[in-house]
């Protein structure tokens, strides 16, 4: 499956200690998709049906991606396609094991035009007490020891006890309850 075959492509990329050490190089390519051997439009396959996948959409066979790919190409110097190209940039980084400092923000705008590149900064910091920080990167597990019979009172006297935290309100959806 698609899946396994984008699986394994991952593992050979992680164990591969030759492409850890060496620093990585991009080229452009040109694309043609009548050339079979160049697996291009293999490769537009894997993409659209790993996306189908993943949002539930039906697959697609194969020469229908190339009829369509040979329509579409020339549609492709968008935004859109500017956005995925640089996420690419950032996913081979990670496979790659790059430190944080050679990963980078993007500020694109093709009507200007304008690419600007930016260190990642940390998101703000707020402090709910005086022993008690919090970022929108911060995630809080609650352990409860019988999720079944698990009650509100349970989740608030485990809020207090680890955070510190007395809850006033709870909302489910718009209601108070």
């Amino acid at each position: 499956s698609l899946q396994q075959e984008f699986n394994k492509l991952l593992q050979e990329n992680i164990q591969s200690q030759e492409s850890r050490n060496k620093q990585q190089i991009c080229y452009p390519e040109e694309f043609e998709k009548d050339q079979d051997e160049n697996q291009h439009i293999d490769y537009i396959y894997a993409m659209a049906n790993l996306r189908a996948k993943t949002y539930r959409l039906e697959p697609m066979e194969w020469i229908n991606v190339k009829l369509k790919a040979g329509r579409i190409i020339p549609a492709l110097a968008t935004t859109t396609a500017c956005v995925a190209g640089l996420q690419t940039i950032e996913l081979c980084k990670i496979l790659a094991q790059t430190s944080i400092e050679n990963h980078k923000n993007a500020f694109l705008s093709l009507a200007v035009p304008i690419l600007r590149l930016s260190e990642p900064a940390p998101p703000p910091i707020t402090q709910i007490h005086e022993n008690l920080k919090v970022s929108i990167w911060d995630r809080w597990d609650i352990k409860c020891s019988n999720h079944k019979q698990t009650t509100l009172s349970d989740v608030f006297k485990e809020l207090e006890s680890k955070y510190g935290l007395r809850p006033r309100d709870v909302f489910l959806s718009l209601i108070h309850i």
